[in-house]
């Protein structure tokens, strides 16, 4: 019953370790939306704060 109940989960983690590139895709991805919504906040934050643009 546990070993039916985790095949789909098993076989999906089994695939993703076997195509590295679809892992680093999904981590690009992942970044490139959290760079997205962090620099306009930071942006914000520096400006609030009396910080100007770091470099």
């Amino acid at each position: 019953l546990v070993n039916d109940t985790l095949a789909p989960a098993r076989e999906r983690y089994e695939a993703l370790l076997n195509d590295p590139g679809q892992i680093e895709a999904v981590l690009q991805r992942g970044a490139e939306r959290a760079r997205a919504h962090s620099v306009p906040l930071l942006a914000q934050v520096r400006e609030a704060v009396g910080i100007g643009a770091m470099r």
